[in-house]
């Protein structure tokens, strides 16, 4: 219920902020333009909806509210990856959008890929290997076995974030498979 206060709360800031873009008016030209666009991306982010949603729910019907509070625990030292990838992101991508016309363009893409995917997965498994110390530290003993779902979260926030360099050329050049075939 939270989750879908929140949600409703989000879309009326969005939908307050672009007002004045609103019309009542269908363009069948912008409609087409956008669904080439999103629908690439669309399966993409159906699956990181339902990974992000899915856990707890999973988790409440098979182990219990005991289950959802482990797993609660370990995405809060997850988090701590997480703010690292966000920063990581928000550094990257003007960087990237100025070399999107370079020749140098997809060795730098590829370089960067390896290093994000090799200094992130050091961070990860550091973290993930300090786990059960920081647990003991920061939360009760019955959460003590949250430390188990902590490489997962780390593993999967790497890879949902990795998307900032495998699919911006596409996303600023619009060259998708579909808009190529329209």
């Amino acid at each position: 219920e939270a989750q879908l206060m929140t949600f409703c709360g989000v879309l009326a800031c969005a939908l307050f902020l672009i007002r004045g873009q609103l019309t009542s008016r269908l363009s069948l030209a912008c409609l087409r333009a956008a669904l080439g666009f999103s629908l690439p991306i669309l399966p993409g982010r159906i699956a990181v909806v339902i990974n992000e949603q899915a856990d707890r729910v999973l988790l409440l019907a098979f182990i219990g509210l005991g289950g959802v509070g482990l797993l609660g625990v370990a995405a809060r030292i997850a988090s701590a990856v997480q703010f690292s990838l966000v920063v990581f992101r928000q550094a990257w991508q003007p960087h990237a959008m100025m070399l999107i016309d370079s020749p140098r363009r997809d060795d730098t893409y590829r370089r960067m890929l390896n290093y994000y995917a090799g200094s992130f997965s050091i961070l990860g498994l550091w973290l993930s290997a300090i786990g059960p110390e920081i647990l003991r530290f920061l939360a009760p003993p019955e959460y003590a076995a949250g430390y188990q779902a902590l490489p997962w979260l780390v593993g999967a926030a790497i890879l949902h974030h990795s998307i900032a360099i495998t699919t911006l050329g596409p996303i600023v050049k619009r060259e998708t498979s579909v808009m190529a075939t329209a």
